[in-house]
């Protein structure tokens, strides 16, 4: 879920070579609402040492702090001493759903740090009378192990509604599907829709129209708002009454161009998603009666969608 076995092996030239004694410091400690308080931050740091380290007279000082940053979150700490020394800083990257494992491998890279021994120190050890020992594994424990996706990888599967003008000879709209894999700040998604139009009167008359159409999305993201290159490729499908000789029949079409889309997260993994796209039709489609053409497409589309979505990593 975050990056932690390549970071603690960095962090231990930020403490002392003797790990023998206890460490005493003082914690400066911000975090947003959904993350757990600093005395939860505490306990775990504690859990991790077999003592609290945080207590007066202090020699380090330890500043934590946690950002939101969209869809993912930074944990930094620090570790200073109280002459000025800067011992060093680290950050901690995961997704803003789970700010508790994220500050779960803070506390464990921040024990290493104060207490190198505890890369070798047992459950066993000796702890004084009347404190509790919390067991300390010999080994720092792979926390990104294969149980969990990568913090800076997510899926993410959304339905709503796609209208478009364009694309069918009156305004359309229908169902929309969408999955997506994002890594870090950019993305790859699939995508379909089934837009139907309604009947619309042409030479004496009617004429149904739908297009089915699949699609192919790559991204970048910068905070809540993206930028896609979106290409697709579908069938059009038209259908006459009150024509001599009335029939229906599919044409192909594709389309290709940018679509920008904006992401809300309101609560947990549940998100909702607007997108505005430009079709630039590659593959154009004509319906035609006899020899007179009566409609055809035109080269530039346009479309809209809703969608309301979870993030299941």
């Amino acid at each position: 879920m975050f990056r932690v076995l390549l970071t603690t092996g960095l962090l231990l030239p930020l403490a002392s070579a003797h790990g023998s004694h206890r460490r005493a410091i003082r914690l400066e400690y911000t975090a947003p609402a959904v993350c757990p308080n600093k005395a939860s931050f505490e306990g775990r740091l504690a859990a991790r040492l077999g003592y609290n380290p945080v207590s007066e007279p202090a020699t380090q000082l330890v500043t934590v702090a946690v950002q939101v940053r969209g869809e993912l979150l930074d944990a930094t700490f620090s570790l200073a001493d109280f002459g000025g020394a800067q011992r060093g800083d680290r950050t901690f990257s995961g997704a803003a759903t789970d700010c508790e494992g994220v500050l779960s491998g803070v506390a464990l890279a921040l024990a290493i740090a104060l207490e190198p021994l505890l890369l070798t120190r047992g459950p066993t050890d000796a702890v004084p009378p009347g404190e509790t020992h919390a067991a300390v594994p010999a080994q720092v424990p792979n926390i990104s192990s294969a149980s969990a996706a990568p913090s800076d990888v997510h899926l993410l599967v959304a339905v709503g509604a796609r209208g478009a003008v364009g694309l069918l000879p009156t305004a359309s709209a229908g169902p929309s599907v969408e999955v997506r894999l994002r890594i870090r700040s950019f993305s790859v998604a699939v995508d379909g829709d089934v837009l139907l139009a309604p009947t619309v009167d042409m030479a004496g008359g009617r004429v149904e129209t739908s297009l089915v159409r699949a699609g192919v999305q790559l991204c970048g993201h910068v905070a809540f708002a993206s930028l896609c290159a979106r290409g697709t490729g579908g069938a059009l499908a038209a259908g006459g009454a009150g024509f001599d000789n009335s029939r229906r029949g599919w044409q192909p079409v594709a389309t290709f161009g940018p679509l920008l889309a904006a992401r809300w997260r309101p609560l947990g993994g549940l998100f909702l998603q607007a997108s505005l796209a430009i079709d630039v039709v590659l593959i154009r489609s004509a319906i035609t009666l006899g020899a007179v053409e009566l409609w055809n497409s035109p080269v530039v589309a346009g479309n809209a969608a809703l969608l309301v979505g979870w993030q299941f990593w």
